[in-house]
């Protein structure tokens, strides 16, 4: 790979895909870890819902990490038009300055 493809694949909407897709990876393995022992106990919306977070968590990472630019664009733009997602903006940023540290080191 060369050098101006690194940095054009570091970019601030890859680095919120990686960010929002791990959030809705982990929270919930989160709530498995707590609720699991009740999980039998769930409504099917629940479960649902539950799958469908990871799902779309997964999703996220994938299109974070192997998607061109501009499809990454897309998917940033589409999932960050809601105020809360300042705060997801807020995490990835350090995200954003690692990747770039280490695409510069390389």
């Amino acid at each position: 790979m060369s050098r101006s493809h690194d940095s054009d694949w570091v970019g601030y909407g890859r680095s919120f895909l990686l960010t929002l897709g791990l959030l809705f990876v982990a929270i919930p393995c989160w709530v498995w870890h707590r609720e699991g022992g009740q999980a039998s106990e769930w409504p099917t919306f629940s479960w649902v819902l539950f799958w469908g977070v990871e799902v779309l968590g997964v999703i996220l990472l994938l299109v974070g990490l192997f998607a061109s630019r501009r499809s990454v664009e897309w998917w940033a733009d589409a999932a960050s038009g809601h105020e809360a997602s300042i705060i997801v903006m807020i995490i990835a940023a350090p995200v954003y300055f690692l990747l770039r540290w280490i695409t510069r080191h390389r």
